[in-house]
């Protein structure tokens, strides 16, 4: 797995990387050392999802504005019942992936402590979406997830988000294609 650059990290990514997290795991926190975290951690059902198994079936849905590398540890390390099974980034949107631009950097950020992790993709270009799904595997996602849910204007104006869905024949193209 590659890292990504420095100056995509945010400092408030290097204090919970450096500092909270260890304190976290090594001090008596209710959260952390819930009697109750072993036994419900283990009976919850895991699930397979291709080739990976999951450790649980807790997912982190991807929420816009909130899933960046510091939320994702926190919610990762810090539930009672144990530890997530799956993270998701915020939406990325190809384009800003395969150019490499701040802001998709920043959302795509993570770290050795942020696994597994799925990144989220949006776009109808084929090509350029397995160019990016490529990129996301490349940058440490085991799962690559294409959006074809979001109705916010900035993502179907390119054609990706909910628009997927108004033209299936394509949208299962892209889909078998990016595979």
């Amino acid at each position: 797995m590659t890292s990504l650059p420095r100056r995509y990290l945010h400092w408030d990514f290097v204090i919970l990387v450096r500092f909270v997290i260890p304190w976290f795991r090594h001090s008596n926190s209710p959260l952390y050392n819930s009697p109750m975290a072993s036994p419900l951690l283990q009976s919850l059902p895991r699930i397979t999802l291709g080739n990976l198994t999951l450790p649980t079936n807790l997912f982190l849905a991807p929420m816009s504005g909130y899933c960046d590398v510091a939320f994702r540890l926190i919610v990762r390390h810090g539930i009672p019942c144990g530890h997530l099974g799956l993270a998701c980034t915020d939406l990325l949107s190809a384009e800003g992936v395969l150019r490499e631009n701040t802001r998709s950097m920043q959302l795509a950020a993570t770290c050795p402590e942020d696994t597994p992790l799925c990144m989220q993709l949006y776009g109808s270009a084929t090509d350029r979406m397995c160019e990016a799904a490529r990129w996301c595997q490349d940058h440490g996602a085991a799962v690559v997830d294409i959006n074809m849910g979001c109705p916010v204007d900035k993502v179907t104006k390119k054609d990706g988000g909910s628009k997927l869905l108004c033209d299936p024949n394509s949208t299962l193209k892209l889909v078998e294609k990016v595979k």
